[in-house]
């Protein structure tokens, strides 16, 4: 670390903290995956219940056949292998139905999932992990399912053959329908279950859908924006300002504007921000997230001012001596009155000196279930990136 910060200066008093990659690259999905393999399983074992008992049924249907066979020497184990080999076939036929559609399924999933998983309090991503049906899943799916479908139908397989056949039909009719009923009602009690999770997982979905972002999505595109790192600075600042006028020349456009990184990409990026006095000398320090933006980010991203001023042309003339935070950061660092007119810097020598010139509102760049970070939004000429993210309003389709 020491190394680094005789390069970086601006990383010093910063640390590094490892963990395992497996175990954070799939932190974010976990509690979906874990609720999705769940309700499979529920799923499966009311089809497999469902098999046993109209399996269960058709063995009462056929009592006075199983009687003849045990009266003409037919021993219970001869018969309870039967109604396995039935079973077993029964099952098998579902299984290899199940795996044979398991490709297109997957398939079709892989183009409704993301591309990528964020990895929480990072800006690193991972791909999706994609589901592909292997032999080995094949195989244990297969096994699972006869396996399955056979312990299920061990209560039918106990009262087939010898005294419970000997017993008389109605013996035999009322065993198999109290049988019935519990399997049924075991049923009914998983299907339930089910319904009520279901109704649960789709309230809390609409719940996330319902939750303001801050962005107004109806009418806006989003896309990233060249590669340009090779050009200078001020060429780079140049070569967008141009694209965002060539776009906003486009029919049905109303306003485009560009962004270090366009929200809800699992990016962040950090300033250490000196918080000052009237005397300019600093009173505390903070890392924060901020973005480089131009004059036309908010309006395109539909971000609504809250107080104060959004960024105007003449701030994009010469060295940035204005900033623009959201309320999250307002409401963090200054608590007991506005931010409008206070003053910060930044670690970089570029944003020195800043006076803050409005408040705009909250942006829940991690997703709506999550808090929106606090952030310091500054003009993009003072250290622009090779690439962005451009907001495009548009009107129609």
């Amino acid at each position: 670390m020491q190394r680094i910060v005789v390069k970086e200066p601006g990383f010093e008093g910063w640390s590094f903290l490892a963990e395992p990659l497996h175990q954070v690259s799939v932190e974010a999905v976990r509690p979906v995956i874990l609720i999705l393999s769940a309700t499979v399983a529920l799923v499966l074992m009311v089809a497999l219940v469902n098999l046993a008992t109209l399996f269960r049924i058709r063995a009462m249907a056929r009592g006075d056949e199983l009687s003849v066979r045990h009266a003409l020497g037919a021993g219970r184990y001869r018969l309870v292998r039967v109604l396995a080999l039935e079973t077993a076939v029964l099952a098998a036929s579902g299984a290899v139905l199940g795996l044979a559609a398991a490709p297109f399924l997957l398939e079709h999933l892989a183009g409704v999932l993301p591309v990528w998983i964020a990895i929480p309090d990072s800006a690193a991503r991972v791909p999706t992990l994609q589901g592909t049906l292997t032999p080995g899943v094949a195989v244990v799916t297969f096994v699972g399912a006869v396996a399955g479908a056979l312990l299920l139908a061990i209560p039918t397989f106990a009262g087939t053959g010898g005294a419970r056949l000997a017993s008389g039909s109605g013996a035999r009719v009322r065993s198999g329908i109290g049988g019935v009923r519990a399997l049924v009602g075991f049923e009914v009690a998983v299907a339930t279950l089910l319904c009520i999770l279901a109704g649960l997982t789709a309230r809390s979905a609409a719940n996330v859908l319902s939750t303001e972002v801050g962005v107004e999505a109806e009418g806006v595109l989003t896309l990233a924006v060249a590669d340009v790192w090779d050009l200078p600075e001020a060429e780079q600042v140049t070569y967008f300002r141009d694209i965002v006028s060539a776009v906003e020349e486009l029919p049905g456009v109303q306003r485009a504007g560009v962004m270090d990184y366009v929200d809800f990409q699992a990016e962040d990026d950090f300033a250490r921000v000196y918080f000052l006095d009237r005397a300019l000398q600093p009173t505390r320090d903070m890392r924060e997230e901020w973005r480089r933006i131009d004059e036309g980010l908010f309006e395109a991203a539909g971000m609504a001012m809250l107080a104060g001023r959004a960024f105007e042309q003449p701030d994009f003339e010469g060295k940035p001596r204005v900033a623009v935070v959201n309320r999250a950061f307002a409401e963090k660092h200054y608590p007991d009155g506005t931010a409008i007119g206070e003053l910060l810097s930044t670690h970089d020598a570029d944003y020195r000196d800043l006076t803050v010139v409005g408040v705009v509102a909250d942006v829940r760049s991690l997703g709506p279930a999550a808090p929106a970070p606090p952030m310091l939004y500054v003009p993009n000429q003072g250290s622009p990136r090779g690439h962005q993210g451009m907001y495009v309003r548009v009107t129609g389709e």
